[in-house]
């Protein structure tokens, strides 16, 4: 039970997944009827606000949900981004206080109590520092080579979108690297025994031929609204920035993982082990369970 809570908080996503779980609210709201009232309106327009929010800070979703706004980029994930939505996802349900659920009707009632119930896991679980695991072996950096896999590769521009993303991924990598390397400052990292399992993932990618590389893969077969003029330098682009950007990257993730990451990590296993101990596994427990039980009350029950 406890190696599995490692891997929901990868995000691809990374995918953190609040934005999936405000996909949940919009989905009841777009089944419930106009707002009737002056508190509904306003719980409404504080759905489609943050609804843009999270788009605009988690480009992948973006991507995968269709929205190509943010087509070129990776999530900002450095310290001061993470803390920056931290802040605002607790001004949020501060927002979201003020409006009286009483004069809500039973649809919007229902969309209240789940929205809050989202931000108060997003914005307790940060206090429990997940963040800091950005690897294991069913997701993590070195999986976001799968996005191509949901992404619309269809003009010339989905494919030069695709190109910035790759020349923007050692920053990217970088920032991963920083936050496992503030993870054993903090004592909130893998267990040596799913630490040893990710490093074979990540060599495979680092040494791979950049043909085979699945960052390359939109461009092996480009479809025929790609002019004939355009695919010979696309397909170029895209193996120089493999050579060049995305394996030097992993490669530093690898090196990073032999020298510091995986001689730090613990045996044994269990997120009781980190800093956030006991506390972070209560919270964990609560999370997938949406109940209040203590995490020996549940094992009790099987």
């Amino acid at each position: 039970m406890l190696v599995g809570l490692y891997s929901f908080f990868m995000r691809p996503r990374h995918l953190f997944a609040i934005t999936a779980m405000v996909l949940v609210a919009a989905v009841i709201q777009a089944q419930s009827p106009a707002p009737p009232n002056t508190a509904g309106a306003a719980l409404h327009a504080l759905f489609d606000r943050e609804w843009e929010w999270e788009l605009s800070q988690d480009p992948l979703w973006a991507s995968y949900l269709g929205d190509r706004r943010w087509n070129d980029r990776w999530e900002d994930i450095s310290t001061g981004a993470l803390a920056a939505r931290q802040a605002h996802r607790q001004s949020v349900l501060k927002d979201l206080a003020v409006i009286p659920r009483d004069q809500l009707s039973a649809a919007d009632r229902l969309n209240y109590d789940l929205f809050r119930h989202q931000y108060q896991m997003a914005t307790e679980g940060f206090q429990h520092r997940q963040h800091l695991i950005r690897t294991s072996t069913l997701s993590g950096v070195q999986g976001t080579e799968f996005i191509v896999d949901s992404l619309r590769f269809q003009t010339v521009k989905d494919f030069d979108d695709w190109l910035a993303r790759l020349d923007a991924f050692p920053a990217y990598m970088d920032q991963n690297i920083a936050l496992m390397r503030e993870g054993m400052k903090t004592n909130v990292l893998l267990p040596k025994i799913i630490a040893q399992r990710v490093r074979p993932q990540i060599e495979q990618i680092a040494t791979q031929s950049p043909e085979q590389s699945g960052y390359y893969r939109p461009f092996r077969n480009m479809p025929a609204s790609v002019p004939a003029s355009d695919r010979e330098r696309l397909g170029k682009a895209a193996l120089e920035r493999v050579r060049t950007r995305v394996q030097p990257a992993f490669a530093k993730l690898l090196e990073f993982m032999d020298r510091e990451y995986l001689p730090a990590s613990y045996d044994g296993v269990g997120w009781w082990r980190t800093s956030s101990g006991l506390a972070g596994y209560r919270f964990f427990a609560k999370y997938h369970t949406t109940t209040d039980l203590a995490p020996q009350d549940i094992h009790a029950l099987g």
